[in-house]
């Protein structure tokens, strides 16, 4: 089977009425994310308590590295502002 290949005018008229250039798009709303050091501080509490606390939450973003050779994987946890608003909000 051929491929198609249109011109982007062609391509407007193929994809419909909702088509848009990217130039056009609206941006993406970013959320603010936390490290443990900064939510340990906040929340008063070690970041120890933090780590346990938050490696079980919904919604925390983990980020690991491989291990190599005689080196030790690192990991690091961003939790989101709408998580930690949620989350403190249960415990108080």
């Amino acid at each position: 089977m051929e491929e198609k290949h249109y011109k982007p005018k062609e391509l407007a008229e193929a994809i419909g009425p909702d088509y848009s250039p990217l130039d056009s798009r609206q941006p993406i709303p970013i959320e603010p994310m936390y490290r443990v050091p900064e939510v340990a501080r906040q929340l008063g509490m070690s970041e120890d308590w933090t780590r346990r606390y938050f490696g079980e939450v919904a919604g925390v973003k983990i980020i690991k590295s491989p291990a190599k050779r005689s080196k030790r994987a690192y990991s690091i946890m961003l939790i989101p502002a709408s998580v930690l608003e949620r989350e403190v909000r249960k415990l108080s």
